[in-house]
């Protein structure tokens, strides 16, 4: 009997799309947030990086639990569980909470979101259309994230409104669950009741490339807007350039499955890593508008179709799913320490130079790891030891 997966691929994909912007809601609007935490609630850097790493943190313990500790339950329960946790911890910040207890609300939202977007990415990764679902992903985060802090968070004005609209996207996204009724596990699942071999050692090498652009994306977008502000823009410029900076990232991002197809995950992802260190070397420069613009439009486009890529090399290395579903575990560690120390740097020094400069060796560092993984993945091919790609739907 088919599934309702398979009856309705097409409203199941957009529904996958859906459910890894809806994980990722909170870390999408982090320059706005940031911007709006200050002004209402006189956060310092130091805190506001502390916010963002308690959000990333949880993330990183969702995606854990999901693989170690509740990967044995359905789908249904564990997508139920971590909606309701986003829904419960965004709205439990509205009003003015004291720092401490917003860190622990943060992170309890943030567990709930890890376990979202893991049990997304999984079965996105493993679709048989994965080389067009990625991107599309990608593009619907970016869009998602570009219409926060452009549009949405910006008209709501203030940082509680903007959490409560994070809660009520959480509990839309319940109406999902009616594509997981019949039973399916998130982790290990595999179409001939066999496990297929899995690549560990390459497949941890692309989690630490993951680690390591997150790391340089927490710093460099968690203080993204506040750079902007730096450089002369007017806030309603900087939501502008910001929003602006969508069309070549969706383009770029857009070309992804051709090269994928082409069997170039890694060196398109090398080229847009290279190219993601060079925009944040330019944002450390004495900037202008004009630099700030450019070298944004830069680091968020090449840092955002590099993703693709590096999720791309994922399942050929793990057709069960069980690294895959520790994406979001390394993005949140990754994003926290970028937050972390971009928030220290910026208030020991007061200048945003020597943060993005370690952003942009984060960068750097990532494009390192990815050609180990490659060629870790190939040595184990030669022995014959290549894993097998799986069809879960």
């Amino acid at each position: 009997m088919m599934t309702v997966r398979e009856r309705f691929p097409k409203l199941f994909a957009a529904a996958l799309l859906w459910l890894a912007c809806a994980g990722y809601v909170f870390f999408g609007g982090m320059p706005a947030f940031v911007v709006q935490m200050a002004a209402d609630w006189h956060y310092t850097a130091t805190q506001q990086g502390v916010i963002a790493m308690a959000e990333v943190v949880g993330n990183a313990i969702g995606s854990l639990l999901l693989v170690y500790v509740i990967h044995s339950r359905t789908a249904r329960f564990t997508l139920a569980c971590g909606l309701l946790m986003q829904l419960a911890g965004n709205a439990a910040m509205y009003g003015d909470p004291a720092f401490w207890l917003a860190c622990c609300e943060r992170v309890f939202a943030g567990i709930g979101g890890g376990i979202v977007f893991g049990t997304a990415i999984r079965y996105v990764s493993l679709n048989p259309r994965a080389d067009s679902l990625l991107p599309l992903m990608v593009v619907c985060q970016y869009l998602g994230m570009t219409l926060l802090t452009s549009v949405i968070v910006p008209g709501l004005g203030s940082i509680g409104a903007s959490l409560i609209y994070c809660a009520a996207t959480a509990g839309v996204s319940l109406f999902v669950l009616f594509f997981f009724m019949d039973g399916c596990r998130v982790v290990g699942e595999s179409p001939d009741g066999e496990l297929p071999a899995v690549n560990a050692g390459a497949a941890w090498l692309v989690l630490a490339s993951i680690f390591l652009v997150s790391a340089c994306a927490g710093l460099a977008w968690t203080f993204l807007e506040a750079v902007g502000l730096a450089s002369g823009l007017a806030p309603d410029q900087v939501h502008k350039a910001i929003g602006a900076s969508a069309v070549p990232t969706v383009l770029v991002c857009l070309c992804m499955p051709a090269l994928l197809r082409r069997g170039w995950a890694l060196s398109s992802g090398t080229v847009l890593l290279s190219v993601c260190a060079a925009g944040a070397l330019l944002l450390a420069t004495p900037l202008t508008p004009w630099t700030f613009a450019v070298g944004a439009t830069a680091f968020t486009g090449a840092w955002m179709a590099s993703g693709v890529a590096q999720y791309a090399m994922l399942p050929g290395f793990d057709p069960v799913g069980r690294h895959i579903a520790l994406i979001p575990a390394c993005v949140g560690i990754g994003s926290a320490v970028g937050s972390l120390v971009g928030g220290g740097l910026i208030d020991s020094s007061s200048a945003f130079g020597v943060a993005y400069d370690i952003s942009a060796i984060f960068a750097v560092l990532a494009i390192v790891s990815m050609l180990a993984a490659h060629r870790w993945g190939a040595q184990r091919s030669v022995i014959g030891e290549a894993p097998l790609r799986d069809s879960t739907n």
